[in-house]
């Protein structure tokens, strides 16, 4: 979520720093793959980040169009939160 740049790629997270003495990566699940897309509000909040896990590593990253579908999905799930946000506020404005 800290990222400057729109996504997060770690292809071994044994192999990154910000990784490999993590739990999940040291332990169960042993995660070895991951890329983030942060979630973003209108205002320009950093929400979270919707995230793609693997336990295989994966040398080549990710394809052009998996980081398009990673992207859409992340901006998915932010219209989704502020649409419930809209209808929460509009129901308790009747």
């Amino acid at each position: 979520i800290m990222a400057k740049e729109d996504f997060l790629i770690v292809p071994d997270a044994t192999l990154d720093f910000r990784f490999r003495e993590n739990p999940l990566v040291t332990g169960p699940p042993h995660i070895r793959f991951y890329a983030g897309a942060p979630l973003i509000s209108p205002e320009g909040y950093k929400l979270g980040t919707l995230c793609v896990l693997d336990r295989v590593a994966r040398p080549g990253g990710m394809t052009l169009e998996e980081k398009q579908n990673l992207m859409e999905l992340a901006a998915l799930a932010v219209q989704c939160a502020v649409d419930h946000k809209k209808n929460k506020l509009d129901d308790a404005n009747n």
